[in-house]
């Protein structure tokens, strides 16, 4: 969703390739991952290995409450398959995340919790979420991780 949001705000268009999609703009390229995101890490060593340029992962994060954002320089995958495929792929937990709290079901299977539709409250919440990420994101292009973290990462 964040992707498609700034894709939106920057004026670029999705291409579809193989392994997933693609979007250049002036700022940055973005890309999504079309893989299963336990296999997200295929896509970003080879787009590191073709670009060999600097990069920020934006994914959920169940163990983060609705709405809680974390911008983090490097850091361990906290069990989340996605960064865990990227670690063993590249072979380093060093590159920016940026992890948005979706929160855990109070009953059932995450897999199940995480693939379906938000619900109208959520939305709620999460539209003010996107709106602070797409600006902390430009912070971080214009003036660098820190002052993105700071902006980011305040409850």
């Amino acid at each position: 969703m964040i992707l498609d949001f700034l894709a939106e705000k920057w004026g670029i268009t999705f291409q579809d390739r193989t392994t997933h999609q693609f979007a250049s703009g002036e700022r940055a390229q973005l890309i999504k991952p079309m893989l299963s995101m336990n296999y997200s890490g295929v896509v970003v060593k080879e787009l590191i290995d073709y670009f060999h340029d600097d990069f920020l992962v934006i994914c959920d994060d169940a163990d983060l409450p609705l709405g809680r954002i974390r911008l983090r320089a490097k850091g361990s995958s906290g069990g989340h398959k996605g960064l865990e495929s990227i670690i063993e792929e590249i072979g380093s937990e060093d590159f920016k995340r940026l992890r948005i709290g979706i929160g855990r079901p109070e009953s059932g299977e995450l897999t199940d919790y995480v693939l379906s539709p938000f619900t109208d409250p959520e939305l709620k919440v999460l539209s003010v979420v996107i709106d602070r990420v797409l600006t902390g994101i430009e912070i971080l292009l214009d003036q660098g991780l820190l002052i993105a973290q700071q902006f980011l990462n305040r409850e």
